[in-house]
């Protein structure tokens, strides 16, 4: 994901756990026999009961920041608030 890209927030949280799923798969591999493993971690939008959101849009605004907003008009103004223009460009 760019930054300054907007996506529905159920395609972000799938995103996110397929890209969990590999690493770890990989991580099974490479560390096949031995007790040490990586910690392998990640970040999804969930309620207040940890079911994970199905309904919103996600902001990246800067390397490693997301925001989830209620709808995508919301989104937009938010970009156009956090995000600078060379950053919409690159």
């Amino acid at each position: 994901m760019e930054i300054g890209e907007i996506m529905q927030v159920a395609k972000f949280n799938v995103m996110r756990q397929q890209q969990w799923n590999k690493d770890y798969d990989e991580a099974s591999k490479k560390y096949s026999g031995s007790t040490a493993r990586p910690q392998l971690a990640f970040y999804v939008f969930t309620d207040k009961n940890g079911n994970y959101l199905k309904r919103g849009f996600v902001l990246k605004y800067e390397r490693d920041s997301y925001m989830v907003l209620k709808t995508k008009k919301a989104a937009i103004q938010e970009r156009e608030k956090k995000v600078t223009k060379p950053e919409l460009n690159s």
